[in-house]
């Protein structure tokens, strides 16, 4: 899996959480559900945030090993695109 293509997955999961719980909290009748439904599409949407934070940054900080394809995170190992590793396609 590319650098690319998890930055623009966790992109799409903030996008989609955020949709969601904007679409619960106005879906609620309690005030006390609004604020829950707010606070846990926050909560993932920081953390999908800083997940892909962190792989980004793996891309940046080890261009060698992502090009050799050394890199994995949680298991799933990524590749560098062929913008950041030319020599290598």
């Amino acid at each position: 899996m590319t650098i690319t293509t998890v930055s623009t997955a966790a992109i799409w999961i903030m996008v989609l959480v955020g949709a969601a719980g904007i679409v619960l909290a106005v879906l609620a009748k309690r005030v006390a559900a609004k604020v829950f439904a707010a606070f846990f599409a926050a909560l993932i949407v920081l953390v999908v945030f800083a997940i892909r934070d962190h792989v980004v940054s793996l891309g940046e900080t080890n261009v060698d090993a992502l090009c050799a394809g050394r890199v994995s995170f949680f298991g799933v190992d990524l590749v560098g695109d062929s913008d950041r590793c030319p020599a290598a396609r």
